[in-house]
This record gives C-alpha cells, sequence and structure tokens, in this order.
C-alpha cells in the first residue's frame, strides 16, 4: 500500500468518480479537507482508501487482497486507536463499487463488529417557502460569524463550536471557508444550519436543532434561510445525506425543496450503541451526515 503526494491526487481521481456524491471525496481531491490517500499502486491505482474526521472512503476493485490486508491494519492499529484517544467514537465506511461488501465486514473490519445501514442522498431542486414566514414567534435567525461566536453569554455556544469544528480544522477555517446560519430564542441557540465541504459551486448540509425546541418548523426555517443564502452565493448543488429510517431528516429535506437522488449502503462502526441513529448528546438531535 502507498500513500500518494498530494500532487499526484489526480491519478486516483478516477477511482473516487462513484462516489461524487459524497463532497468530502472532493473535497480530499482538491486537499481542501486534510487527509491522506493510501493507493495499491501509485501508478496504475486500482484500489484507494482514504478518510476525513469519522467519515471512510473505499473505491476501486477489492480485488487486491494485500490493499485489503494492508487497510485493515492501518485501521486497526492506528486510525482507531488514535480516533478512540480523542473522543471520537463513530466511524462511517463508504464504499462504491458494491463489490466492496465482499470483503468490508470479514477482512477489512474483521473484529469490529460493523453494521450495515441505509443512507439517503438529496439534492436541492426549487426552494419551496420564504424561511422569514416559517420562524415561530419569538425566534430569529442570525449568520453564523465573527460577531455572533463572540458572545460568550449564548446558552449552547460550545455545541455550536463543536459542530464548527466536526468538519473543519477550526472555528477559524469553518469562517474563512464555510457559512451558516442559526436560530435564536432570547440568548439561547436553538439550532443551527451549516455548509459542509465547501467545493466550488457545491455543499453541503450540517442542520440541527436543541431537543426543546423541536418539531416547531426551525429546522425547515434555517434551511430555507441557508439554502437562500447559499444560491446568493454561487452555490447551485447542494447535498443533503441522511439515515434512510431518519424520518424528521427527511420530512425537513423535501419541505425545503430537497429532491431524493439515491439510497445507498454503509457500514458504521461504534463503540457506543449498535443504532447508527443515536445521538450521544441527548439534548441535541443532529441530522448528522
Amino acid at each position: 500500500m502507498h500513500i500518494l503526494e498530494p500532487a499526484d491526487y489526480d491519478t486516483a481521481r478516477p477511482l473516487f468518480e462513484a462516489l461524487d456524491d459524497q463532497l468530502a471525496v472532493s473535497a480530499i481531491l482538491e486537499c481542501t479537507a486534510p487527509a491522506r490517500i493510501y493507493v495499491d499502486d501509485p501508478i496504475h491505482s486500482q484500489a484507494a482508501f482514504t478518510w476525513t474526521g469519522h467519515r471512510f472512503f473505499l473505491a476501486g476493485s477489492p480485488g487486491d487482497a494485500g490493499f485489503n490486508e494492508a487497510v485493515r491494519r492501518l485501521f486497526a492499529e492506528k486510525i482507531c486507536p488514535q480516533a478512540l484517544a480523542s473522543g471520537l467514537k463513530t466511524f462511517e465506511l463508504k464504499y462504491a463499487p458494491a463489490d466492496w461488501e465482499k470483503v468490508i465486514p470479514g477482512v477489512i473490519l474483521r473484529g469490529k463488529n460493523p453494521i450495515k445501514a441505509r443512507r439517503h442522498y438529496y439534492r436541492f431542486r426549487k426552494l419551496k417557502h420564504d424561511w422569514r414566514g416559517l420562524l415561530p414567534e419569538g425566534f430569529r435567525l442570525a449568520f453564523i460569524d465573527r460577531a455572533l461566536l463572540e458572545q460568550a453569554h449564548l446558552k449552547h455556544l460550545d455545541n455550536l463550536m463543536e459542530e464548527l469544528c466536526s468538519e473543519r480544522a477550526s472555528v477559524e477555517d469553518f469562517l474563512d471557508k464555510s457559512f451558516g446560519v442559526v436560530a435564536l430564542h432570547d440568548d439561547e441557540l436553538a439550532g443551527w444550519c451549516t455548509s459542509e465541504y465547501n467545493s466550488g459551486n457545491r455543499c453541503e448540509v450540517g442542520i440541527g436543532t436543541l431537543e426543546p425546541y423541536q418539531r416547531r418548523g426551525l429546522a425547515t426555517a434555517m434551511g430555507s434561510a441557508f439554502v437562500e443564502h447559499a444560491l446568493a452565493c454561487g452555490i447551485t448543488q447542494i447535498g443533503w445525506h441522511c439515515w434512510a429510517n431518519n424520518a424528521p431528516s427527511i420530512a425537513t429535506a423535501l419541505k425545503i425543496g430537497f429532491e431524493r437522488v439515491c439510497e445507498y449502503a454503509t457500514f458504521i462502526i461504534t463503540g457506543q450503541a449498535a443504532d447508527p441513529v443515536a445521538r450521544p448528546d441527548p439534548c441535541l438531535a443532529r441530522r448528522r451526515q
């Protein structure tokens, strides 16, 4: 197994074409998301493995037993222990083509008790609502900027900071490369909607509403305002990933104006509950990607 230099990432690009709906992969290939790409052969690559955060990706042909074993050892002996030590307890492995299913459970994730789950991918088509008419009384929306983040009195600000760093290297990195909106009730953050993996005219959505404020339409309002701003910034392709059994997330995406593109399989490895949509923070419902 070989590590590609960033200047050589284009040699692996054809292998990842089948994962084009995973914008994290594009961010890795464009070096806007810090990552390493491992391949079976640096010149004539037939298989590739990469990851960013808790998202892992396999692409190409699963036929090289040596490469598969090398990926298994890398994950088991280095990636997993380091991630667990840093507090990350759940991993998601996405792959294409489907032939990888022959080797993922028994080889690459051997001994990890992976859970196969289904995901949906939605893409924005047409905005259905003006968010200004959706906000419940007593709530307001604000853009995520430095001034907002300096309001240390805001309740749940630490949760927002954690969210901003879930995909970006730091809060500063988020402010420089991403954008988002929050819902506020007095001096309390009620929820947020942020851009993820911004790349050219594309981005993906991360959205969450705090438990006390759910089922009031805030997610639809935040998502609609988010999309309006994204379109104004020249972003025309907006993606939304969610679990196939996450009915609230699906309903919110459809209400905003997203349409389902596909359903795909993924493997979950967790040191916590076996439910892939389990939420470790009881006060936060993130429609997590």
